[in-house]
């Protein structure tokens, strides 16, 4: 018989310890990433009475905006049914529908059958007033790494051709490629129920004299600095800074995200290992050298687990930290909705 330098007993502590270390973590990274500060849930308590007290008023535009903040900072049924009750009288027929939906499904999980009652009703009467608009991107106009963007969401290619609801009011729309000259167009959705298309056209090449977007031709030859506006455009104005925090928060994110998966695979390993090395191994004693060797491995793996999962939970949370911690450059946020039977795009500025 072959002793082990390490019990069964310890590797199986070591084993479980890894496990039980990523569990705690993962759970306490997600609370703490998810979870509002008692100053956010404060203010967000604040903005939706105002909020209320605006609608109350008839001031619709300014409670829509002190709902959706508040919603924002503090996600909760109540205030996402008031908000879209908010953007119903603001004639926000969409997003009003979509937020309907998405409080009803709150409402379940809440078991608050009144606020799924509500939520119901409402879905039913937006219904009717629901207005729809389709990409269509013809053959001569697919090209590789085609972007189409409507108010700055990105409709995906698997949803070209297939209606989804919008908003009432003028929508921007752009399309671009790498290596294609970029088109600008826009088109009026109207407040009663209507259906419309969005026509890609085919992008034209760009020539190698072709100016970036934002310089003139002038600028580009006589070698003079690009206008603010290209500045901007290529991320060296006053919101670089703000952008570059969130990029790196995104990768660091990332990066942690990969680590805590590293870790999951290795604890999967380290218990395959153990198990195995358990089925000839009683107490500290191993029948060969297979075994203590297999044995060894499950020990070692359990030790990289840990590591990893800990490396991966730091990563995620300062990913998070400088992502939620950088100023926004733009307040506007654009959702894609997907339903069983629909997709419907929404804004909040």
């Amino acid at each position: 018989m072959i002793h082990l330098p390490t019990s069964i007993e310890s590797r199986r502590l070591a084993v479980a310890f890894a496990i039980s270390i990523a569990c705690v973590a993962t759970l306490l990274s997600a609370h703490a990433m998810a979870e509002p500060t008692a100053a956010e849930r404060s203010l967000a308590a604040a903005l939706f009475e105002q909020g209320r007290t605006l609608m109350t008023d008839g001031k619709i535009d300014e409670a829509c905006i002190k709902l959706a903040e508040s919603h924002r900072l503090d996600p909760g049924g109540g205030t996402l049914l008031n908000l879209a009750s908010c953007h119903q009288r603001q004639g926000k027929f969409a997003s009003a529908w979509t937020e309907f939906r998405e409080a009803r499904a709150i409402a379940v999980k809440d078991g608050r059958a009144d606020r799924e009652a509500m939520a119901s009703s409402e879905i039913e009467k937006l219904e009717p007033l629901l207005s729809r608009v389709s990409v269509v991107v013809p053959p001569e106009a697919k090209i590789a790494g085609l972007i189409v963007e409507i108010d700055g969401m990105v409709v995906p290619e698997a949803g070209w051709g297939t209606p989804f609801t919008i908003d009432p009011g003028k929508h921007a729309v752009v399309v671009k490629a790498q290596g294609y000259r970029e088109e600008r167009s826009s088109f009026e959705i109207d407040k009663a129920a209507m259906t419309t298309t969005v026509n890609v056209p085919k992008l034209t090449k760009e020539s190698a004299t072709t100016p970036p977007p934002g310089l003139t031709p002038s600028a580009t030859a006589s070698g003079s600095s690009p206008s603010p506006i290209a500045s901007s455009a290529s991320g060296v104005g006053p919101d670089a800074p703000k952008n570059s925090i969130r990029r790196l928060g995104f990768v660091i994110g990332g990066l942690g995200l990969t680590f805590i998966g590293v870790g999951a695979v290795t604890g999967a390993m380290a218990i395959k290992n153990d198990r195995k090395a358990d089925e000839n191994c009683g107490g500290s004693t191993c029948s060969n050298q297979a075994d203590v060797d297999l044995s060894k491995e499950a020990l070692t793996i359990a030790h990289v687990s840990t590591a990893t999962f800990g490396v991966g939970i730091a990563g995620a949370i300062a990913g998070g930290v400088m992502i939620l911690a950088a100023p926004q450059s733009v307040p506007g946020r654009v959702s894609l909705f997907v339903g069983p039977s629909s997709v419907s795009v929404t804004g909040k500025f």
